[in-house]
């Protein structure tokens, strides 16, 4: 049970760095597009 919790917890860690990773590659995309 406190090795599912670490991984968890790393999981919910790195969410938001991914999101923001995400978010650089849809803006990119995006400029792509427009130009």
């Amino acid at each position: 049970a406190e090795q599912t919790d670490v991984i968890i917890n790393t999981a919910l860690g790195r969410m938001p760095y991914a999101l923001t990773n995400l978010r650089k590659l849809i803006e990119e995309r995006k400029l792509v597009l427009t130009s």
